[in-house]
């Protein structure tokens, strides 16, 4: 099955738009704050996605930090 998509848009998206590369790792580029997203792309076996299902949703103020976190990295540093 053929990839569907824009790498190259993919790409810019991540390193520049995104800023993904301020928090994460892919490769030998960016940081190692949050989850290396190296293998993100890669293929898996069928259980992860026919396995069980997801746990249930977070509360929502956990979300909404979460939100924060990601919206104003700086909004919480002590």
């Amino acid at each position: 099955m053929a990839a569907l998509g824009d790498a190259s848009r993919g790409q810019a998206i991540l390193e520049v738009k995104g800023q993904c590369l301020n928090c994460h790792r892919v490769g030998e580029n960016g940081s190692r704050v949050g989850p290396d997203l190296t293998a993100i792309g890669a293929p898996r076996p069928a259980a992860v996605f026919f396995g069980p299902p997801p746990p249930a949703p977070a509360p929502a103020a956990i979300v909404q930090q979460l939100q924060r976190a990601l919206l104003d990295p700086n909004s919480e540093v002590a």
